[in-house]
């Protein structure tokens, strides 16, 4: 994939959907833009485990990552930590700081 869309699906989904359906009309040199979001580009079928490491393989390999950051991802993010739970959303924040401090995308 070419471009990553991180979202929180409680509440950005909606806007996740519109900003991938209008990137699956582009094209750069010629080439369709690929662009990754799980809704669409995971196999439901697959255990949570292996969802968790499909989604951080195409996140550590796409050029152009999408974060949507609204007030209510973040919210969720400090929820998490209030209850010691992971956050995927989180763990795909960080990813992708890691990877513009690098300079990979």
């Amino acid at each position: 994939h070419d471009i990553f869309i991180s979202y929180r699906s409680n509440y950005d989904k909606i806007t996740a959907k519109m900003l991938f359906w209008k990137m699956k009309e582009l094209n750069y040199k010629n080439k369709k833009i690929k662009t990754f979001l799980d809704e669409y580009c995971l196999n439901a079928g697959n255990e949570l485990t292996k969802l968790l490491e499909n989604v951080i393989n195409i996140l550590k390999n796409c050029s152009v990552i999408i974060l949507l950051i609204s007030e209510e991802s973040i919210k969720g993010i400090e929820n998490a930590h209030t209850y010691t739970k992971e956050d995927n959303l989180l763990l795909e924040f960080e990813i992708s700081v890691y990877r513009y401090l690098k300079g990979e995308c």
